[in-house]
């Protein structure tokens, strides 16, 4: 199975924050640590604001 880059990013982004669970992050912070570009990473984090809304 092959997936996107874009979903191997969104993976490790969420992955980060699996981890870092109830630590203030930023998206700079999550970018470097993870090697995806901030401007990614901010799209990832907005989109997954986005679905929380949905949700609740």
């Amino acid at each position: 199975m092959r997936i996107t880059q874009e979903t191997d990013y969104a993976f490790r982004i969420v992955s980060y924050l699996a981890e870092n669970e109830g630590k203030v992050v930023g998206a700079p912070q999550i970018a470097e640590s993870e090697g995806v570009t901030k401007r990614f990473t901010l799209r990832i984090l907005m989109r997954r604001e986005d679905l929380k809304a949905d949700i609740f």
